[in-house]
């Protein structure tokens, strides 16, 4: 039974991608924070033909919502870097969970985030970033950006791309 279970487990991680929930695919995590996907968000990028007028999907890109969900001691590790940054800490002792919105680009190896939102234990909005000039950045080798790069390709190009594809064109 025992080897059984663990064969499970092993398989389980092997495959780089397990459901938290219905929504939320597991990505990674350590021993501070985890992080998810949102599988009913998930779409492929649009861009303008200008000779057309019309727009085309670009298979090379997925924008994303990534939610890091924080344990005791990734909570700390943030009240740490905030009061470094002499940050507001008021109320960050019941930090639960950001959401962020990236793109990623398969294709060029680029990665660009274009929000985030912390949310408290109760759902309230601690803070939140959002910029409309975001920069692309590379998706640097063995980085949490490579793997979860590499794990949405694998995504967008078997069981999700129909969901993608239908989130694109809502």
């Amino acid at each position: 039974m025992k080897k059984i279970l663990c064969l499970l487990l092993f398989l389980m991680f092997a495959s780089g991608v397990c459901l938290a929930n219905d929504r939320y695919w597991w990505i990674n995590s350590n021993d501070k924070i985890g992080f998810f996907f949102d599988t009913e968000t998930i779409k492929f990028e649009k861009e303008m033909n200008f000779s057309t007028l019309k727009y085309s999907i670009n298979k090379n890109q997925a924008n994303v919502w990534i939610k890091t969900v924080y344990n005791a001691n990734g909570v700390n590790d943030m009240i740490q870097y905030r009061n470094k940054y002499n940050l507001p800490t008021d109320d960050w002792i019941k930090l639960s969970y950001s959401m962020a919105n990236f793109i990623f680009d398969f294709k060029e190896r680029k990665m660009k985030c274009l929000s985030t939102v912390y949310y408290d234990s109760d759902g309230n909005i601690l803070e939140k970033y959002s910029s409309q000039d975001v920069r692309w950045e590379d998706v640097i080798p063995n980085t949490n950006g490579e793997y979860w790069s590499k794990i949405l390709l694998e995504y967008s190009k078997g069981v999700g791309y129909n969901s993608m594809y239908e989130n694109t064109i809502k």
